[in-house]
């Protein structure tokens, strides 16, 4: 059983509109069950929404979108979208990622690999360098859309709190500082690769994944445009405290320079 994941079924059911196939065409983003999905989120801890990123939205919505099916961000397609921790260059990131599958496709394959299962696969030496401050990410390009400048932030991939292994890691943008870390990071890979579980998300599935001790990704899969693809939902949930200068109601506004 799967202590970072959790999936409960046909939370939505009834007539659902095309997929749509840009961000601006509100009138068909399908609001009526955002109210229900931010109440269930409201439930576990705060629904947050970064400035940066979909003007702040507090429910993402997630679909192939045709200039972006080649990019590392959630609206590609054409690519794998590497394991990845949730924007895991941000000093305030989510504790849950929540994934509520408005249109499923059985060939776009959700993957993610646990810590605990990571972890047992790596040996002592490189758990230790893992949790040093050897290692540096940028900031995710979905965060770059509208102006934001690129960071170099310095991280720890593997900390351990209360005896529970966290994780902050991403595949294409994590690298490390010295050449022990690099090594490290390569096991770190490999290990991941080991610990991957597929999951197929069904319409009206609701996935709850913890954001720090598991990874996400995606396989890629063929978009057709045409209101027929994919589509998610999702919302972002803190359920530890964010400074109060660093976020305006549930918007985080952090800035990167």
């Amino acid at each position: 059983m799967s202590e970072a994941v959790s999936i409960y079924k046909n939370v939505i059911t009834g007539s659902i509109p095309p997929t749509p196939i840009s961000l601006d065409v509100d009138a068909e983003l399908f609001t009526d069950c955002d109210e229900m999905f931010l109440s269930f989120a409201d439930s576990i801890g705060q629904p947050i929404g970064y400035q940066q990123e979909q003007k702040g939205s507090l429910v993402q919505n997630i679909f192939p979108i045709q200039k972006t099916e080649t990019m590392q961000i959630s609206s590609s397609s054409k690519v794998e979208l590497g394991l990845h921790t949730e924007t895991a260059f941000h000093p305030y990131k989510p504790d849950i990622v929540a994934l509520l599958c408005v249109r499923g496709d059985p060939t776009g394959i959700t993957t993610i690999a646990e810590v605990k299962d990571v972890v047992s696969k790596l040996d002592s030496y490189l758990i230790d360098e893992l949790c040093k401050p050897n290692f540096t990410t940028s900031l995710d390009p979905s965060f770059m859309l509208e102006g934001q400048q690129d960071a170099t932030i310095p991280i720890s991939v593997l900390r351990n709190r209360n005896d529970e292994w966290h994780l902050t890691y991403d595949e294409t943008l994590v690298i490390g500082k010295t050449k022990e870390a690099n090594h490290a990071l390569l096991h770190l890979k490999a290990a991941i690769r080991d610990s991957i579980v597929d999951y197929i998300l069904d319409t009206g599935d609701l996935m709850l994944i913890n954001n720090n001790m598991a990874v996400h990704g995606r396989k890629p899969f063929v978009a057709r445009y045409d209101g027929t693809d994919r589509w998610l939902k999702r919302v972002l949930i803190r359920t530890s405290s964010t400074p109060s200068n660093q976020i305006e109601g549930n918007v985080i506004t952090t800035k990167f320079y």
